[in-house]
C-alpha cells in the first residue's frame, strides 16, 4: 500500500471536482472572514478615538463617523463630504506609521473646512 488512507477525506472529489472537503473549506472562510470582521471592529475603535482625539485638539469640526475601507496603494483615507465619514484602509493604519497615520487624519479633516486642495487648505494643513 502506498500510505495512504482510503477514508481521509483529504483525498476524496468534492462536488467541484477537486480534492479536499468543501464543507471544511466553507468553515475555514466563515472563520477567516468573521476574524477579519473583528480586526476591522478594533481598526474602527481605535481610529474612531484617534480622530477624535486629533480633531479636538486642532479642527474642531462635526465628523459623522469612521470606516475602515481595504484599499492598498490608491486611497488611504478619503471624506464623504456630505456625511462627514472618513474612511481609512486598513492598509494605511497597519504599515504607516503614526506620523503618517497622524497626517492622513489632519488631510481629512482640513477637507471639512475647505473641499479642495488650494492655499487656504495647505494652510490648514
Amino acid at each position: 500500500m502506498s500510505g495512504i488512507n482510503p477514508f481521509d477525506n483529504r483525498y476524496l472529489l468534492n462536488d467541484r471536482g477537486k480534492s479536499g472537503s468543501p464543507s471544511r473549506k466553507r468553515s475555514d472562510r466563515d472563520e477567516n472572514a468573521a476574524i477579519a470582521g473583528k480586526i476591522n471592529e478594533l481598526y474602527r475603535s481605535f481610529m474612531q478615538s484617534y480622530v477624535r482625539r486629533i480633531n479636538d485638539s486642532t479642527f474642531k469640526v462635526t465628523i459623522g463617523g469612521i470606516r475602515i475601507g481595504s484599499a492598498k496603494y490608491s486611497r488611504l483615507a478619503q471624506i464623504n463630504l456630505k456625511s462627514r465619514i472618513i474612511t481609512f484602509s486598513r492598509y494605511a493604519i497597519e504599515n504607516v506609521p503614526e506620523r503618517g497615520r497622524r497626517y492622513l487624519v489632519l488631510h481629512e479633516l482640513a477637507h471639512v473646512l475647505e473641499a479642495s486642495h488650494n492655499k487656504h487648505f495647505w494652510n490648514l494643513v
